[in-house]
């Protein structure tokens, strides 16, 4: 559950994820998008598209059906016209979104964590958000499992019962979100950019609430606004999947029977007077790079200017071949990072530019964005522009449609915001005939200086003065790491930062598939997993209680070449955190019912590696390149392996696998060094040494020559993919193949430019470098269709050869410099990263400080070696070529 700023065409923030044992140079960025199949004067034949079954009960209750029998799963979800803007006098407490945290805790006939076993016990998931002006509750389940998904939906929104112990508990988890939020840089300046560009609207106020307005709310408030807004008649009820439509009708009408109709008023929201004058605000904060949102008042979702407005999104910032991409960051290299999008929720919208920078060109990106701005004033885009950019926006508007969630969202966010159920159609059909001259015009009505809104993001002391960028200021950072080795063997590494009021707490023990076997290949996967699903003293549900009670997380993970546990939580929890942690490292329990269903979750995701083009030509990739090495396989093991293990497999695996001298243990951020040593040596200082994992190189079976494979799929497209043996995590050519990745990958880049551009081979093409304690490889990839594969290897290999033979060129190698440094930075902004990166370098034996090297070797890098390791990795008579997809030409 969580409280959500859910304008229309606002960018989702992602979860972040540890495991990846070393960064295998952003690959698959732009990936998911490009593999679409070519959009341009795309017509949907909606006569082949079921159409939904909408009606309003006598209650007022309106039932939106949609049958889908693609997969035996049905979502249900509850639209409530109850968000930020519709709390009266409650605004700005926060007030939707606390609602929102009690409704599945507890109704009068369901105690409080009853809901919880319930959707447990029947394998389903429950989730909610609340935005500006909605809050949405859905319930996913098996089909099999409809009556209880209704019963348990019908339940919650008529019967919550808000006990005030869970009132209180809940009030508390809120606060340490609110905490955690302002210490996040972009939901920070994502509050002060709404702040900056709202000056009486609601917009402005943040949908989680001020701390002081949500201390006050009572346990009678929330009944009230609960009582007030929750009635049939302020509520949609949607459903999608499998499922009879005409069978469902009549339960929800009986499951919805007593829920009496009430009268709600109208929201009466001000509306935003026009700008008088440019604003801006500028902050200092606990960041490394600059970061800016510079906003425009826009149209809602009802004007017709929402939808050349959503193109020109695309063509001023939609990605790497966007206009502000290519100029500010591949021409001119003053941005790390810059996009833009079109938010148009009910009322007034905003159009936003996002990006990250050093402080010292903060009035050269200014003036850059502007500058593009004005050429889209004079001139009109050109119509391979416009198609590109309608074509996106329609591919994204498919793949959200893959999901029974995602057709669910699209229904309900249509009636809710629009008025219409099939909003989303009329939305395809718009963006399909929009003009150059439209987004001519609405640049003009709306990109004016009086009309825009900056809000900026910089550096603690860095208002001003140019950042440092020697070996000294590099070192300073890993000079607050304190490395302790306790007597077990157990590697400890403590960073006090008191600027955060946040945790990062990272445990790594050496490992990871690369200890595996073909007979327990995915053990250790499954092992990570079930370790935090229960210990000799606490069960799963009382593990994540624990920590998520408190407003953090815990999550375990396993790459190639190790595994283990991260949590994130507020500093002043860390004794909590330990706690749990050390629990579950030392007295995991792996009880047989929560073995067989992770079991089951992980041959899910190992078949479902085979549904899509990229990920099942990256395992075939793996499998012909490494063979019977453990690169050669999924983390996840293999199917019939999986199934076969056991509870008593674990232990045992646990027993040879979970030891001091193979771990390190990171805790950064706001703590006392020397509480945190002590309570780690208290609690995990008898834990077992154990014997040292060998971390030297082993024989990885590579190619003698060149050695193909191939897999047919049901598929438009064909994915190749040409892989060369590669280097250690160790190799200092490391550096210079991430470099040789970045290159490939740039839109200026060689490949992109001799594949995609000059012969339009390509839907997608690019590069990356995959590194482990033992030789990894070099990959190109390439999207292509069946009848141009042998043109399109061609061409990779003669980018090849012409790597050897003359390297980059100096514009070249110094714009991938700035690159590669610039998102280095960026990936090192929270004690998170750092504790991620210096705990996987410490125990790679590289040394917790070896980040802090990065950029010095990046930049200590010429022409030179350049060649020289491309000759070394690029052999033209031994690699591994895989083509996956449509293979009607072979």
């Amino acid at each position: 559950m969580f409280a959500c700023d859910d304008e229309r065409g606002s960018p989702s923030v992602g979860l972040r994820t540890v495991g990846k044992d070393v960064r295998m140079s952003r690959l698959f960025r732009v990936v998911l998008v490009a593999l679409v199949v070519q959009f341009v004067a795309v017509r949907f034949a909606w006569s082949e598209v079921q159409t939904p079954v909408r009606e309003v009960l006598d209650n007022g209750l309106t039932v939106i059906l949609l049958e889908d029998h693609t997969a035996p799963v049905v979502t249900i979800q509850a639209w409530v016209k109850a968000g930020s803007i519709t709390e009266g006098e409650y605004l700005g407490s926060g007030i939707s979104h606390f609602v929102e945290h009690m409704l599945f805790k507890g109704t009068e006939r369901r105690s409080v964590g009853q809901i919880g076993r319930e959707v447990k016990e029947s394998g389903g998931q429950t989730n909610a958000y609340t935005g500006h002006d909605k809050t949405v509750y859905y319930v996913t389940f098996h089909s099999d499992y409809f009556d209880k998904a209704l019963d348990i939906m019908a339940d919650v929104l008529m019967h919550s019962v808000f006990d005030p112990v869970e009132v209180e508990r809940e009030r508390e988890v809120i606060l340490k979100e609110i905490k955690m939020n302002r210490d996040d840089p972009f939901r920070h300046l994502y509050s002060m950019a709404h702040e900056t560009a709202y000056a009486v609207h609601p917009y402005r106020h943040p949908v989680i609430g001020y701390e002081s307005l949500l201390r006050a709310l009572t346990r009678d408030d929330l009944m009230k606004y609960y009582r007030r807004l929750y009635v049939p008649n302020n509520i949609a009820l949607v459903v999608v999947g499998d499922f009879a439509a005409a069978e469902a009708l009549p339960k929800i009408e009986a499951e919805f029977r007593e829920f009496e109709r009430m009268s709600v008023s109208p929201d009466i929201v001000p509306v935003e007077p026009p700008q008088k004058g440019p604003r801006e605000r500028t902050e200092e904060f606990a960041v490394t790079v600059a970061q800016s949102m510079m906003g425009f008042h826009g149209p809602s979702i009802d004007s017709e200017d929402m939808y050349p407005m959503d193109v020109l999104a695309i063509i001023l910032g939609g990605g790497d071949t966007s206009r502000l991409y290519r100029e500010l960051r591949e021409k001119r290299g003053i941005v790390y990072t810059i996009s833009a999008w079109s938010a148009t929720p009910r009322d007034a919208g905003m159009f936003w530019i996002a990006s990250s920078f050093e402080p010292e060109n903060s009035e050269a990106v200014e003036a850059a964005v502007w500058k593009e701005i004005e050429k889209l004033e004079s001139e009109v885009v050109s119509e391979e522009e416009l198609q590109t950019a309608r074509a996106k926006v329609l591919s994204e508007y498919i793949f959200s449609k893959e999901s029974v969630e995602g057709q669910a969202r699209s229904l309900g966010s249509g009636e809710l915001d629009a008025h219409d159920v099939l909003f989303d159609r009329r939305y395809v059909d718009a963006i399909s005939r929009v003009t150059a001259e439209q987004i001519r015009d609405v640049v003009r009505n709306y990109f004016r200086p009086d009309n825009s809104a900056i809000a900026t993001l910089v550096p603690v002391g860095k208002k001003a003065t140019q950042r440092e960028e020697d070996e000294e200021g590099e070192q300073s950072a890993a000079s607050a790491i304190e490395k302790t080795m306790l007597p077990n063997g157990l590697t400890v590494l403590i960073r006090e930062d008191h600027d955060a009021e946040t945790v990062a707490i990272r445990l790594l023990i050496l490992g990871g598939a690369r200890a595996e076997s073909d007979s327990d290949t995915g053990i250790t996967n499954l092992m990570s997993k079930t370790m935090l699903k229960g210990t000799a003293s606490r069960s799963a549900e009382e593990i994540a209680a624990a920590i998520e009670s408190r407003g953090g997380s815990i999550n375990s993970f396993t790459g190639y070449n190790s595994f283990g546990f991260e949590i994130d939580m507020l500093g002043r929890d860390v004794e909590t955190g330990l706690t749990i942690l050390a629990d579950v490292v030392s007295h995991p329990a792996f009880p047989e019912q929560e073995v067989e269903r992770e079991k089951t979750a992980a041959i899910a995701k190992i078949k479902s590696v085979d549904d899509e083009i990229f990920p099942s030509s990256m395992k075939l990739f793996r499998k012909t390149m490494f063979g019977g090495h453990p690169y050669g396989y999924l983390v996840e093991g293999e199917t019939g392996v999986v199934q076969s293990l056991g509870p008593e497999d674990l232990r045992k695996f646990y027993s040879q696998s979970v030891m001091a001298s193979r771990m390190v243990l990171s805790v950064f951020g706001d703590v006392n060094k020397s509480a945190v040593l002590k309570s780690i040596q208290n609690q995990l200082g008898n834990l077992a040494k154990g014997a040292e994992l060998n971390v030297g190189q082993e024989r990885v079976p590579f190619p003698s020559a060149i050695k193909k494979a191939q897999k047919p799929m049901s598929k438009e497209q064909l994915a190749i993919m040409i892989g060369f043996p590669g280097v250690t995590v160790s190799d200092p050519d490391r550096y210079a193949l991430e470099l040789l990745a970045s290159l490939l990958n740039s839109q200026g880049g060689k490949l992109f430019q001799t594949l995609r551009d000059e012969r339009g081979l390509a839907y997608s093409v690019g590069a990356f470098n995959i590194l482990g304690v033992d030789p990894g490889a070099f990959v190109l990839y390439i999207i292509t269709v069946p009848q141009k594969e042998e043109e399109a290897i061609e061409g990779m290999l003669e980018v090849i050869r012409d790597l050897r033979e003359n390297g980059p060129d100096a514009e070249e190698l110094e714009r991938t410099k700035v690159e590669a440094m610039g998102n280095h930075a960026i990936d090192l902004q929270t004690n998170g990263d750092i504790a991620t990166e210096a705990s996987f370098d410490e125990l790679y034996g590289l040394g917790y400080d070896n980040y802090t090297k990065y950029d010095s070797r990046i930049r200590a890098l010429t022409a030179d070696d350049m060649r020289r390791v491309a000759s070394r990795i690029f052999d033209l008579d031994r690699y591994a070529l895989v083509y996956v997809g449509n293979l009607e030409s072979e």
